[in-house]
């Protein structure tokens, strides 16, 4: 994070622009936001493809998910069928 900082400082230099610290913190903000709205990259959100059973057990015709919309609807199913 100090070299993000560090790179900003340096092309603020040469543009002869000033930023406050505020300013900083409100860069560092946006880039976080703009990693985490990405998603798809960690191993929970990324989508996998889904195999032939799983696509006819959900019957939804989609052929990959992430695993995380995989469990939510085995819970679903399993709470709907009072299987729990």
């Amino acid at each position: 994070m100090g070299n993000y900082f560090q790179r900003l400082l340096k092309a603020d230099i040469f543009s002869h622009t000033e930023i406050t610290l505020f300013d900083y913190a409100a860069l560092d903000q946006q880039r976080q936001k703009e990693t985490q709205r990405k998603g798809g990259g960690s191993g929970f959100l990324a989508p996998f493809p889904l195999s032939d059973s799983l696509v006819k057990f959900f019957g939804t015709g989609e052929d990959s998910l992430s695993r995380a919309d995989v469990v939510k609807r085995m819970w679903n199913y399993i709470k709907q069928n009072d299987l729990q």
